[in-house]
C-alpha cells in the first residue's frame, strides 16, 4: 500500500497556520522597525511578508513557488552582498574616516609616548590582598605616596619603617607592604589609574614600574592644528582632514 497523502483541508490548514505565524511576527517585528525608525529593513520586512503571502494565496503565483526557494538564496548570497559593495563605494565607511572633527581630537589627544630614553620608577604597595592603602614611587627627586585615587603627596608626616635596613620601605602607617602575588588582586585598580606629572602623567608600565608618558598630539585651537610632539609636526585642519605642510 502507497503511503497516506495529505488531504486538500490538511494543507490548507498547514498553509493557513504558517501564514498567521509569518504575518504575526511580521506585524511585530514591523511595529518594533518603525519605533527604532529603521525605514530601510521595515520595507523588506514589509515586501518580504508581503511576497510570501501573494505566492501561497494566488493562483497565478503557483509557478513561482518552486522557484522562489532558489531566488531567495540567489538574492540573499549573491545579489545582496554585490549590492551593498556596491553602495558602500559611495560612501566613507569603507575607510574608516566616520568620525566628527571633536571626535578626532579627542581620540588623537589621548594617545601617548614615552620620552626617550624612557623614565620608570619603581613602586611599593601597601596594605592587604582585600584593601590597597597607597603606593610608593620613588622618582630620583625622592619617595612620594600615591593614593589609591590617583593623588599624589609627599612621605612626610607618615610613618615609614625600613625593618631589615635595605633601602626599601617594609612598613607604611602600619600597613605591610604588598608582595607580588598579593598585589595580583590590585592590579586592575593600578592600571587605571593616569597620574599627572609634569608636561604628561605617570601610569603602570610593568609589573613593577610607573612609567612616564605624555601625549603625543596637542591640539592649539587658536591655530587650528595639531602637534605631533614627537615628530614635531605640525597638522593643520583642512577640509576633510588633519594635513601636514607635505600632505
Amino acid at each position: 500500500m502507497g503511503r497516506p497523502r495529505l488531504g486538500i483541508t490538511s494543507i490548507t490548514l498547514v498553509k493557513t497556520l504558517f501564514l498567521a505565524a509569518l504575518d504575526a511576527g511580521a506585524v511585530y517585528f514591523a511595529v518594533v522597525l518603525a519605533w527604532q525608525g529603521s525605514w530601510g529593513f521595515l520595507s523588506f520586512l514589509l515586501l518580504g511578508a508581503g511576497g510570501v503571502n501573494f505566492l501561497l494565496l494566488s493562483h497565478k503565483a503557483y509557478p513561482l513557488r518552486y522557484l522562489f526557494p532558489g531566488l531567495f538564496f540567489l538574492l540573499l548570497m549573491v545579489v545582496v552582498p554585490v549590492g551593498y559593495n556596491i553602495y558602500l563605494s559611495f560612501t566613507n565607511y569603507s575607510t574608516g574616516h566616520i568620525l566628527t572633527k571633536e571626535e578626532v581630537i579627542r581620540v588623537l589627544t589621548s594617545r601617548e609616548y614615552a620620552p626617550t630614553p624612557p623614565v620608570r620608577f619603581p613602586f611599593y604597595a601597601f596594605g592587604t590582598p582585600e584593601e590597597l592603602y597607597g603606593v610608593v614611587l620613588w622618582p630620583e627627586a625622592g619617595p612620594l605616596l600615591l593614593w589609591p585615587d590617583g593623588r599624589l603627596a609627599s612621605l612626610e608626616g607618615h610613618q615609614v619603617s625600613d625593618t631589615d635596613a635595605d633601602g626599601i620601605p617594609d612598613v607604611l602607617d602600619g600597613r605591610p607592604r604588598l608582595s607580588g602575588r598579593e598585589l595580583l588582586a590590585h592590579y586592575g585598580m593600578l592600571q587605571a589609574l593616569r597620574v599627572p606629572w609634569e608636561n604628561g602623567w605617570l601610569r603602570l608600565a610593568t609589573l613593577r614600574e610607573f612609567g612616564y608618558f605624555l601625549p603625543q598630539f596637542l591640539y592649539d585651537p587658536e591655530q587650528d592644528m595639531l602637534v605631533d610632539q614627537r615628530t614635531g609636526i605640525q597638522y593643520r585642519a583642512g577640509e576633510s582632514g588633519f594635513y601636514s605642510p607635505d600632505g
